[in-house]
């Protein structure tokens, strides 16, 4: 059939070929243009369908750079597409299967199979009314492939995409040790304990693992050590090993047949098995580079790496088999029924009516091998008569065709769960669509730092109505937020950023949040929930909660005093803990699942930091006051003075001048951020200014105060009108901090003498007359001159557009600078201090920029020379 894919698009006119329920206007597309780094593309396409084969590409393009792809038939069969109305040759949409010529035979090779390539074989049954398949399916399989580090043959029976067997047999032969981050360079070596020491690692498929330790002798003696291995998937088994001496020790969990089905992370640990056996070996441990362990209970974060290791075996050769219920069971340890997972394909296929043959398809594919199939016995009944299919037939297979019906010819096809990722890198992008080789739509896509930055809680109670809030920028002002709770229900809208919903079945759900602005900007970011009886997710919480706070304590200690009590006295962590300790005694006398979800809502809103770290910090900064934090009517009040209104501006133009005259102030700052919820937020913002002044007058240090400034010292403080001031002079040092949002750059302080000490430019009537000519040519000039003017703001706006997508965070460009300063002072030349630039992270291009704005040099827009 003539395949024929059409899109309504906005701008057109109506076709000839078009159906006569499409109509004019019709909109092509919808994408949300603003994301995160990494995240998907949220949206949909306007499409209709005629005879479209199911395995055609939709691919994504960012800037014309090839991205994701994902087929019709998979994108239309996720959640988020269920109401997609479609037609199917044949009606189940599953592939067609068509037998190769004179291929009918009792036995046949593969023959050759290339690396990733596959083979599909299949039986056929036949009979106008199949009553079942009785019970007996055989198949012998022979392979030549050899010992392998990865399975060298995968059978799918039925072509249905989940693997029922492949290689699973281990080899005497094991990989080389795999240490997670460890890289033999400990600093420290603790006792072994009844603790749990863990280091992560990816670990490959395997058929079997084992996992042990290099421990150092302490006191020695006798000890045995419990060794564990934890997967993603929460598949976990624990073997013991002893020594006497110390050096490496390992074991094989289960008995040798730990099985890994799938590349994933592991947490492997060791412990003393009982306190008797405690603080007789040690362990070292790493605390610098990139770490991937942890001591005690795991907590989301990793402290250390320790000496741990992990070996996966080979895959023993294939040889040959038997394929039946039997062997499956020995491949992964569970029960089969092969004739009846034959039978539901039979009645969902074809309904039973075998008249014209059905076909059973079973596809082989590997690594490259040779290998055969013979002895095929299916016994069946059909039409009251006991018969045994024994002839295989090498299969073709083509994809079913997909149309959409006329009564709804056009459709939105939801592109949420396609997974097209947008870049890593911040700027803006085209993002297209193609269906094949068919562009489809493309739009704007801008990878920027998310408006969108948390969601709480990610861990709700079944049947529960949870309270969702997503935290959004304090500087984004959202007008609309949309919610996708992705368990199938529909998107829900509202105004404000919380909303409440109730899950109905356990499991892990994407929530999908996106919001549009005052500007008519859109914004989406994606979240995990977990979804669990409140009776089970009290206990982990309350565990994680109180690890959390333990862990916290320990980093508090490495910050100064002063930066101690203002992060105490920021997040209170004595109420805090007495807060789990309550919730704890609550949950130990809970009897019904609504006394765990009571306890569920009080534990939720109570934000426990699992992290406390310094995000950002700066020292030797040169600061200026900003005309917009000068308050005047802080000023007349401190020196009890009045103000001519008229002249504000002029006023704080020359509190600015007298600081730039007579004040020279340093600051240094630390940013101190708390992990909450797998959100990093500042919590709170350590300053240290040393100002020396050298104005004759009395003068204050003016500071604004929300009422969340801690003074280090007594400064002989005023507090007053939402103000602090200290007297200026001479030199001093003056060390707060402060939980709002400012940083280095917009301060809201000042130093300034009394009003009536600063000096205002006075303007004669002659210079006023002169002032009326000067603007008339400045005027005449302006409009002479207007198109170098717009030149000049095409320079600032390709600067500024140009800065913004290299450094993100304007406080990082000064910080730069601010370095290229120091370092100039110290006399290192341009080179060195590009080498050093790019040592700290910094790529060439930002480099190269910040040497330029340094310098003075135009970093506008480049014209090519002329030939």
């Amino acid at each position: 059939m003539k395949r024929l894919v059409m899109f309504a698009l906005g701008l057109i006119l109506i076709l000839s070929f078009v159906s006569a329920d499409f109509s004019v206007g019709k909109i092509s597309h919808s994408t949300t243009q603003s994301y995160s780094p990494g995240e998907t593309i949220i949206g949909w396409a306007n499409i209709s369908l005629t005879d479209e084969p199911s395995n055609s590409l939709l691919i994504s393009f960012f800037d014309g750079e090839e991205g994701n792809n994902i087929s019709l038939m998979d994108l239309i069969r996720k959640d988020s597409n269920a109401g997609f109305e479609k037609t199917c040759s044949p009606s189940d949409c599953n592939n067609n299967y068509e037998e190769v010529s004179d291929s009918g035979k009792t036995s046949t090779d593969f023959g050759f199979i290339s690396d990733g390539d596959s083979k599909i074989f299949g039986l056929k049954v036949g009979g106008d009314n199949l009553d079942s398949i009785n019970n007996y399916f055989s198949l012998s399989v022979a392979s030549n492939a050899q010992e392998s580090d990865v399975p060298q043959l995968s059978i799918d029976i039925l072509n249905d995409g989940q693997i029922d067997w492949q290689s699973y047999k281990p080899s005497v032969s094991f990989g080389g040790k795999n240490y997670g981050c460890y890289v033999s360079s400990p600093t420290e070596q603790p006792d072994l304990t009844t603790t749990n020491y863990c280091e992560n690692m990816t670990l490959p498929a395997s058929p079997n693992v084992t996992i042990g330790a290099n421990i150092i002798q302490g006191t020695g003696g006798s000890a045995s050590f419990r060794l564990s291995i934890q997967g993603e998937d929460g598949d976990s088994e624990y073997c013991d090993a002893t020594t006497t001496t110390g050096g490496e020790i390992s074991c094989s969990p289960k008995g040798g047949n730990f099985k890994i089905t799938e590349e994933q992370d592991f947490f492997v640990c060791i412990k003393a098995k009982n306190s008797v056996d405690s603080n007789k070996y040690k362990i070292n441990r790493e605390t610098s580079g990139t770490k991937c362990g942890y001591a005690g209970t795991y907590t989301g974060s990793f402290s250390s790496n320790f000496e741990i290791f992990a070996q996966t075996a080979k895959y023993a050769s294939v040889g040959s088999f038997v394929l039946n219920n039997t062997e499956l069971k020995k491949y992964d340890g569970n029960s089969h029924s092969i004739e009846s997972e034959i039978n539901d394909y039979i009645l969902s296929r074809y309904n039973n009516d075998c008249s014209d043959g059905c076909i059973i398809p079973i596809k082989f594919s590997g690594l490259t091998q040779s290998a055969s199939v013979s002895n095929a016995v299916v016994k069946y009944t059909a039409d009251e008569i006991s018969t045994t299919a024994k002839t295989i037939y090498n299969l073709t297979e083509t994809p079913a065709l997909i149309s959409t019906p006329t009564s709804s010819r056009f459709q939105r096809l939801y592109l949420d769960e396609a997974g097209f990722n947008v870049p890593e890198d911040y700027g803006n992008y085209t993002f297209s669509l193609n269906l094949n080789d068919d562009e489809l739509f493309f739009d704007n896509a801008s990878v920027e730092a998310s408006a969108i930055r948390y969601l709480t809680p990610t861990t709700v109670g079944i049947n529960y109505p949870a309270t969702f809030t997503a935290g959004i920028n304090s500087a984004t002002n959202a007008t609309e937020y949309t919610w996708n709770f992705g368990d199938s229900t529909s998107s829900e809208v509202t105004t404000t950023n919380k909303i409440s919903h109730t899950y109905t079945q356990v499991g892990t759900y994407v929530i999908i949040v996106s919001i549009i602005d005052v500007k008519g900007k859109s914004y989406s970011k994606q979240f995990s929930v977990i979804v669990q009886p409140a009776s089970e997710i009290v206990p982990a919480l309350l565990d994680e909660a109180e690890a959390g706070i333990a862990n916290v304590k320990v980093e508090i200690s490495n910050f100064s005093q002063f930066e101690k009590e203002s992060i105490n006295n920021t997040l209170n962590l004595g109420e805090m803990e007495n807060n789990i300790t309550q919730l704890r005694a609550a949950a130990s006398t809970a009897a019904s699942e609504a006394d765990y979800e009571a306890i569920l809502e009080k534990l939720i809103a109570i934000k426990i930091p699992t992290e406390i770290s310094s995000t950002a910090s700066g020292s030797d900064l040169l600061f200026y006051p900003q005309e917009s934090n000068v308050d005047l009517e802080a000023i007349s009040k401190i020196y009890n003075e009045n103000y001519d209104l008229s002249k504000s501006d002029a006023y704080k133009n020359a509190v600015v001048e007298w600081n730039v005259g007579y004040v020279n102030a340093e600051l240094s700052f630390n940013e101190i951020s708390y992990t909450h919820n797998n959100y990093e937020e500042p919590l709170v913002k350590v300053f240290d200014i040393v100002i020396t002044n050298t104005g004759a007058d009395t003068s204050y240090f003016v500071i604004r105060d929300a009422g969340n400034i801690l003074l280090k010292d007594s400064y002989s403080e005023t507090r007053s009108n939402g103000y602090i001031y200290i007297p200026s002079s001479g030199q001093q040092e003056i060390v707060f901090s402060t939980t709002e949002d400012v940083d280095f750059t917009n301060l809201p302080m000042f130093v300034s003498p009394a009003l009536s000490k600063l000096t205002l430019p006075e303007v004669s009537a002659a210079e006023k007359e002169n002032n009326k000519w000067a603007t008339f040519a400045i005027i005449a000039v302006i409009i002479v001159l207007a198109a170098l003017i717009i030149w000049v703001a095409m320079q600032i706006w390709y600067k500024k557009k140009y800065e913004n997508h290299l450094f993100k965070n304007q406080n990082n460009l000064l910080n730069v600078l601010n370095y290229i300063k120091s370092s100039k002072e110290k006399g290192m030349n341009d080179k060195d201090i590009i080498a050093q630039l790019k040592k700290s992270g910094w790529n060439s291009e930002q480099a190269a920029y910040a040497m330029k704005k340094y310098s003075g040099k135009s970093v506008g827009i480049l014209f090519g020379k002329k030939n």
